[in-house]
């Protein structure tokens, strides 16, 4: 049976919600004077004028994208022909701009790592505005997927994965978790001259994977992790899971797990993942909002509510998901299953297409701890997504 589902389109509001609970209490206060700020953007920067910056100044070019974050624009370095990019933030958004300026530099600083990650060259403040001088790079993977209108080859697939998992290789060395690892924040460094060569962007909700916090919403849901929507404990694993998401959307050309509601959202992981081990949801703070204990013979188990049943706790549901969700019944509508039956990793490495899918379906398993060391037979230590990353790499397509 083929089901058509959405396709994935950025959302500025999905991600103003994904920023607001990690914010203290005043910079809460200030949201009205922190609007008109960023209303002003586009009327303090229009193509043709010149922004001073520490070191150099800068001819805006072309607004290249807007949104919650602020702005980017393309620009020209006065007096050169070197083009970069400047990102552009208004002043109440201070914290995470220099969040974002000190992880992006620490990530920098790292020889052996600094190719995975969008290249951050100075930061400086202009007319009260918050300005980051960027690499310019090509276009992220969302409007180049729109552009083409089909989905990515597996040789395509492997060779972003592989560079995916280097890059969450040393976001674990170093201690980061990015949470908003999606399609808009991948982006194509010059796919002309290299080919599906990418980098990962937009470090401004990141943070030290210690410093994580434990309430609240991060990432957006198309793309969320379950644990958050069950008040498990964070860590590293959920950007693995966003991987794993993002992965799937280039796979299939839609989105797999639905954004409208946290119900649908978490309905159509269980219906085709299955639902996570009882200890685990035992464990979970918001569990109750998605799931009842029923007797099981002599048990009591966790069993997913019914809609009627979580309405009734959590008030109505406003916006559904599509009813192409419901014709799905497992992975076997995405193709996924037959050709994953009784593969293990040996065999799939020798089979690319069953690896991909394969990769895919280990970075979505339900439990974090099983996300982060899966039995693929790999040492389970600081080097995991190095190794991970070395067996894509070595595929033959």
């Amino acid at each position: 049976m083929k089901v058509v589902l959405p396709g994935y389109v950025h959302s500025d509001g999905e991600r103003e919600t994904t920023k607001r609970p990690v914010q203290t209490k005043s910079r809460t206060g200030t949201r009205s004077s922190g609007s008109t700020e960023k209303g002003n953007l586009s009327l303090n920067f229009t193509p043709g004028m010149t922004i001073k910056g520490n070191a150099n100044n800068y001819i805006l070019e072309k607004i290249l994208g807007s949104g919650a974050f602020g702005l980017v624009a393309r620009c020209r370095i006065e007096g050169t022909m070197k083009y970069v990019a400047l990102k552009i933030m208004a002043e109440s958004d201070k914290r995470e701009f220099l969040n974002e300026v000190q992880i992006l530099e620490s990530l920098n600083k790292s020889s052996r790592y600094n190719t995975c990650f969008i290249r951050l060259n100075d930061s400086f403040v202009y007319r009260n505005f918050l300005c980051q001088e960027l690499e310019l790079l090509d276009e992220n993977l969302l409007g180049f997927s729109e552009k083409r209108g089909a989905t990515f080859k597996v040789a395509e697939i492997r060779a972003i994965a592989q560079q995916m998992l280097e890059a969450l290789s040393a976001l674990k060395h170093l201690g980061v978790t990015h949470t908003d690892i999606k399609p808009d924040n991948v982006m194509l460094v010059n796919h002309k001259a290299q080919p599906f060569r990418v980098k990962l962007i937009d470090f401004g909700l990141a943070r030290k994977t210690g410093c994580l916090p434990q309430e609240g919403n991060l990432e957006v849901l198309a793309f969320r992790a379950p644990e958050i929507t069950l008040g498990l404990p964070r860590d590293e694993a959920i950007d693995t899971w966003s991987l794993g998401c993002l992965l799937s959307f280039m796979f299939l050309n839609c989105i797999v797990f639905p954004r409208e509601n946290k119900y649908d959202n978490l309905r159509m992981i269980v219906k085709l993942l299955g639902q996570p081990d009882q200890k685990l949801l035992d464990k979970g703070t918001l569990v109750s909002d998605y799931f009842i204990k029923a007797k099981k013979g002599s048990e009591r188990s966790w069993r997913f509510k019914t809609l009627k049943q979580y309405e009734k706790k959590k008030g109505k549901v406003r916006e559904r998901a599509d009813p192409a969700y419901d014709d799905l019944t497992s992975l076997d509508d995405f193709g996924f299953s037959p050709c994953m039956r009784g593969f293990s990793l040996a065999k799939a490495l020798r089979k690319p297409l069953v690896f991909a899918l394969f990769i895919i379906l280990f970075l979505l398993f339900s439990c974090p701890f099983e996300r982060l060391f899966g039995d693929l037979n790999i040492p389970q230590n600081s080097q995991y997504f190095e190794n991970l990353s070395g067996l894509v790499k070595n595929l033959i397509f």
